[in-house]
């Protein structure tokens, strides 16, 4: 009265099973291992200056050609521009795409990250130094820094000082800080 096929035998259930888990976990493997692969190839540098926002790590920023470098914890980042804290006080980081910089880790935080101060567009955070009417030091694309008031333009700004008046592309800007009393 049978199907012509015997009872199964529950060592063969068992290793059917572990087989097809086996199976069912390399699968898995594979797709994970694409998927963290694919997020990896997608990262930005905004995304890499965020990972080190949250974590609260300290780096060392610089530019080609340029011996002098931005060191500070990262306090703050929008999408093109990175806000670190430094002993002279903050110092707002260009960051737009094409940007040439590179940083290094300083010193991995073991806590103390935050998700950082309100995010200004690299632009916005000079207009709100302009509407400060204070000093602020600039630096520009072939690492000279000057010091002055900030009218910023569409494209551009003007660094306003006795005697003097600059006006530096926006696309040439490296940085910016308040000026530190003298």
């Amino acid at each position: 009265m049978g199907s012509g096929v015997g009872p199964l035998d529950e060592a063969g259930l068992r290793a059917a099973a572990a087989h097809a888990r086996e199976e069912w976990r390399a699968e898995e493997q594979h797709w994970s291992s694409a998927a963290l692969e694919q997020w990896r190839h997608t990262r930005t540098l905004v995304d890499l200056a965020r990972d080190h926002l949250y974590r609260g790590d300290t780096i060392a920023l610089r530019w080609p050609g340029e011996a002098a470098v931005v060191t500070g914890r990262v306090i703050g980042v929008s999408d093109d521009a990175i806000a670190v804290a430094t002993y002279a006080g903050r110092v707002d980081v260009a960051l737009a795409p094409g940007t040439a910089i590179s940083w290094r880790i300083v010193e991995s935080a073991a806590r103390g990250g935050s998700r950082g101060i309100a995010p200004l567009t690299f632009r916005a955070r000079l207009l709100e130094l302009e509407s400060l009417t204070c000093e602020v030091d600039v630096a520009h694309l072939d690492g000279e820094m000057v010091r002055g008031t900030l009218c910023v333009g569409h494209d551009h700004v003007q660094v306003v000082a006795p005697g003097a008046t600059w006006v530096i592309a926006l696309s040439a800007l490296r940085w910016v800080r308040e000026s530190s009393p003298a």
